[in-house]
């Protein structure tokens, strides 16, 4: 049995972290580190870790939901939120996002796209490009 899973089972039989340390020859504060890298799941696509589900994975489906049913002129109006050059994380999915749709659904040339997000082509190719 791997050293993290016997880990696992100790803290579930109530022994204390120091006790767990002492039988691995481990501090206290790394057998706390372990027993919630354990719960931890790892999204490839978005490279976080997560409890539970992937907050961008989340936030692209819902999001992609419902711009997909938006017609030209309504993305338009969500657009202007995405152009500032914020780079959080959660911007830039989305600006992704939208720079994809203009792409694919109303087959927007990578120019004519980064004229509305008020980026260059070349970034705009990049975005349409990601996975």
């Amino acid at each position: 049995m791997n050293r993290n899973k016997t880990i696992y089972k100790l803290r579930n039989k109530k022994k204390t972290l120091k006790q767990i340390g002492a039988s691995f020859n481990l501090t206290q504060e790394r057998v706390r580190q372990m027993l919630i890298e354990k719960d931890l799941e790892k999204c490839i696509k978005h490279d976080t870790s997560y409890l539970g589900f992937c907050e961008y994975c989340k936030e692209e489906k819902s999001f992609s939901e419902l711009i997909e049913k938006l017609d030209l002129a309504g993305l338009m109006e969500i657009v202007s939120f995405y152009l500032k050059g914020d780079r959080e994380k959660m911007i830039v999915l989305k600006r992704t996002l939208i720079a994809k749709l203009l792409r694919n659904k109303f087959k927007m040339t990578y120019p004519k796209i980064g004229k509305i997000l008020k980026r260059d082509h070349s970034t705009v190719i990049k975005m349409c490009k990601k996975d």
